[in-house]
Order: C-alpha cells, then structure tokens, then sequence
C-alpha cells in the first residue's frame, strides 16, 4: 500500500504541472500514465503568457522560451490559396507574437509538446515528494468520506499496488475514466469535420521565407488546411482536412496534397515522419469535481486547436485548483473551498471552446469572401479574434465564495473578447506591474502558496501587519507585501489589496473604515 496527498491519473502536460505545482505547495503526489514515455508528437503548440506566467513560478520560463520558433514567425498568421503565389489576407496576432507586452511579466512561447513535456518532467522529477509511474493504469477507484483508494497496473510486467489518497486529479484526456467517477457527461459541438497531422521534414524556404507566420493555412479542394513550422527550419507540420470519415489516409495522397498547397513541382521533396486523426470538437463535462475527485485539461473540457487556447485554458483550470487543494489537504482551509473550482472555472472552460469555434467560422469567412470575389480586408477584419483575444485570456472575472462583490460596475471595453482592461477589480487578475527599476521582479513574483496583502505607499501598515501576524499565529498562509510608489499604476497609494495564490483579487478597498483584522478575515477562506 502506497500513500499519497494526492493520486494524479495521467501524465501529459497538465499532469505533469499539477505534480509540479503541488510539490511548490508541499503536497506529495503520485502520477500515473498509460504511456511508455512522452509525447513524440507536437501537438499543442502554442503556450500563451498566462501559461509562461505559470511556468515562471515553477522555474522553466527561460528553458522553455528558448524552444520556441521567435518572434518573426509569430508576428502573423497567414491565409493562402497555395503558398507560392502570396498570402490572400495577413492577420495580426498579438496572443501569439513573442514579444514582451506590458500587462504580463512573460511573452507567449510557440513551441511543441513533445520539446514542452520532458522539461515540465525535469522539473517534476527533482522534488522527492512527487512520484511517477509510466507504462502504467490507474484502476478500481473507489471514494469514501476520509479518502480515496485506487489499483495500479504496471501495463508491461502485471505488477500491481495499490494507492491511498487523500484526492484524485483526473488528467487523463477526452476519454476520461475519471470523468464517468466524477459523473460528467461531455456537452457541447462535434462537427463532421476531421484533419490528419502530418508530421514532416522538408526545407520550405524558398516557399515562406518572405511569408513567415505560425499558421499558414491554404486552400484545397477537399477544404481548408494549414502549415505549422515547429522549429523554424526543416521540421513541419500539416494539417489536412476531410468531411469523410472513410477518407484517403495513404502517404501519396499527402504528399499531393502538400505539394499542390505549397505550388511545388515534381522536384520537391520531404519525408512523412507520422500521421495522426482528429474531429473537430467544442465540449466541456458537465461536472468537474465529485467529492475527493477532480477533472483537469481534456478530461474537463475538449477543444478544437482553433486559436490555440486548449491547454492554455487547462493551465488555467489547474492553477485554480491547485492552492484549493492545498489548503485543504494542509488542513488551513475548509474542504468546501473545492466547490469553487466548478463554480469559477467552468464558465471560463464554456466560453473558451465556443471561442475557439468562432474562430474557425471566422477563418472560413477569407475564403468564402475570396471565393465570392467579396470584401477581403473585411473578412479578415472579422477574424482578427483569432489571435487577438486577450480580453478572453486576461480580462475573465471569478464569482464565488472567495471573491467579494465589487461595489463597482465592471469596466467598458469595445470588444469583450478582444480588449483588456488591467484595473484592480475583484475576482480578476491582479494587474501585473515591475516592482524594480530593472524591470525583472514581477509583483507576481510574489506568489506562490500564500494569499498576499498588498499595501499602497500611504496605507496603515501596522494595523495590517498586526491583523496579518495574528492569522499566521495561527497558520494562514498570508504575508504582507508593499506596493512600490510608481505612476501611472493600476493601484492607488491608498488601497489595500488582497490577492489570492493565483492572482486573483479576493477583494481590495481603497478607503478603509472597519478594522484591517475584520476585514481581512472577512475574505479568508479560514477553518
């Protein structure tokens, strides 16, 4: 018998984090994976900054930037009809250029999952108190009042164990087992619609060297595809679409296909490394969390890749689940602060996979447009959400138990989807600021298990410190820290803010008439 905090079911990506995060946390954690090693296909690709964000705390930022393909490939995305005869319509893309941007301390990185995973791994792997088992499945799970218990499997040798865990992360993908636990049922859209990723190597320079963009999609008979550079050189991907389930899957046919998209003659050649099927799907489970047994990534919500926010908003998910867990299983918050993981996330998981498929209609809207002879600047200014959402990535507001009303009325933005307003606004993101001259410490450099009390220049720092030292007195993770004296910043000198282990303001206030002690518990999720 094996005993562990925390059992996680699935090691991609996100399984992988959640062991990661939670030992930061100083929770243990066992995972287990059905896979004899990682990914060795690209897969996901793009990393937005919130995700960069994530991996700062976690050490890996840096490493994982240098894996990306740059700035002068993520600048823009391009439609074609076939590449050698010029773009038809250049979209701007600023969720996906990497380049500094002043509401975040990170630049999204574009990159690939199989060069992401054995650096999240790396991390993992260098605390004690996380434990993997690959080649392995997680079965007989059973949950009760104290905990829950489950079997493990190794695939390849039969050796069995069992585990006993104070709670269950099912990361375990679009298939989920945990999820028939838990008793979600996936909802949503599934379009009779599939693309075949083709993995390949072939020097594509003479074709895009004056047209470079992340995604590159062209025309073909059989529907709209597109090209992904995944190292900036020789190493491709392509996606090639079909409305038949039965359609021609043979190498051949692939290899026309790129060539006719590409405008290449007899001469060109590449070399097919591996081909793999999906359908394009929006849905999300109806339930995320049963008990002791929560659901993250695709286990939680499917995505078509449109925009590239599948795992991005899995990261999201996982960071608000993390420090829930943790405070529970370190005993210093009530069990039910895990009912707000649902209840925050999920209408954040609902409007992200519609998103992601208004973003495929819109794509659909060029080439209708240059089909019809109709308006091209039009149609592409039509698109230009998808990869300009940042009011969807940054400007999402949490309501819960855990966030106070603010008295004030959310702020006016043209596009909801599009524009972000960096305010201090409860249950939203902290607003990022430099907190050195440097320009290298982050205020959310601050974070990490605790809650922070952040203080403007002409705040009562004594009558906070004490309400501060009397909760750690008692085990609360919360610390104060001040806000630095600058101009034209989201906060005011007088305000007092308090901010969630994930950067979420719990609640702020700007004038300050009760007692800091009352006020502060007030928005605590104290035992």
């Amino acid at each position: 018998m094996k005993k562990t905090s925390v059992l996680i079911v699935g090691g991609g990506p996100l399984g992988i984090t959640a062991s990661a995060l939670l030992s930061q946390y100083g929770i243990d954690s066992i995972t287990v994976d059905m896979r004899d090693d990682l990914s060795n296909h690209p897969r996901a690709r793009l990393y937005d900054s919130p995700s960069a964000e994530l991996f700062r705390q976690l050490g890996v930022a840096d490493e994982i930037d240098e894996t990306g393909i740059g700035a002068k490939w993520t600048q823009y995305n391009r439609a074609f009809v076939d590449i050698k005869s010029g773009p038809i319509a250049n979209l701007y893309s600023p969720e996906f250029h990497s380049v500094p941007r002043d509401i975040t301390p990170q630049k999204p990185v574009m990159t690939c999952q199989d060069l992401l995973e054995p650096i999240l791994l790396k991390a993992a792997e260098e605390h004690k108190s996380a434990e993997f088992h690959f080649s392995s499945e997680v079965y007989d799970v059973q949950q009760g009042e104290s905990g829950c218990t489950a079997r493990v499997r190794h695939l390849k040798t039969g050796e069995e164990f069992e585990v006993e865990a104070d709670y269950i992360i099912g990361a375990d993908g679009s298939r989920s087992e945990m999820r028939k636990l838990v008793g979600g049922e996936l909802v949503g859209e599934v379009r009779q619609r599939w693309f075949r990723d083709i993995l390949f190597h072939a020097d594509l320079t003479p074709y895009v060297q004056s047209n470079m963009g992340g995604l590159l999609y062209v025309s073909h008979p059989d529907g709209v595809g597109l090209y992904q550079p995944l190292d900036g050189k020789n190493r491709w991907r392509c996606q090639v679409p079909t409305t038949d389930p039965n359609a021609d899957d043979s190498e051949e046919y692939f290899v026309n296909w790129i060539k006719h998209t590409l405008g290449a003659g007899d001469e060109f050649t590449l070399e097919i490394e591996s081909i793999l099927r999906w359908q394009v799907t929006a849905r999300v489970s109806t339930k995320f969390s049963n008990n002791r047994i929560h659901l993250i990534g695709d286990a939680a919500q499917v995505f078509t890749p449109t925009g590239g926010m599948g795992m991005n908003t899995a990261f999201t998910g996982l960071y608000n689940l993390a420090w829930k867990l943790a405070y529970v299983i370190k005993g210093v918050a009530p069990a039910s602060i895990l009912e707000t993981y649902h209840e925050e996330y999920h209408p954040q998981a609902t409007l992200r996979t519609q998103t992601c498929l208004e973003n495929a209609d819109f794509l659909g809207g060029i080439y209708r447009a240059y089909r019809r002879g109709e308006d091209l600047e039009q149609a592409t200014r039509d698109c230009y959400q998808y990869a300009a959402y940042t009011g969807v990535t940054f400007g999402y507001e949490y309501s819960s138990s855990l966030v106070q009303e603010d008295p004030d009325l959310a702020p006016v933005v043209k596009h909801d989807k599009l524009n972000y307003a960096p305010i201090v606004r409860n249950g939203r993101r902290a607003p990022h600021i430099w907190i050195d001259q440097a320009a290298n410490k982050s205020l959310y450099d601050w974070f990490g298990l605790d809650y922070v009390v952040a203080l403007g220049a002409t705040a009562d720092k004594a009558e906070w410190s004490d309400a501060v030292d009397s909760l750690q007195a008692k085990g609360f993770p919360v610390r104060i820290e001040e806000l630095p004296e600058q101009q034209y910043t989201p906060y005011d000198g007088e305000e007092v803010v308090i901010i969630r282990p994930d950067r979420i303001v719990a609640a702020h206030w700007a004038d300050v008439t009760e007692p800091a002690v009352d006020l502060l518990a007030g928005c605590l999720p104290l035992v």
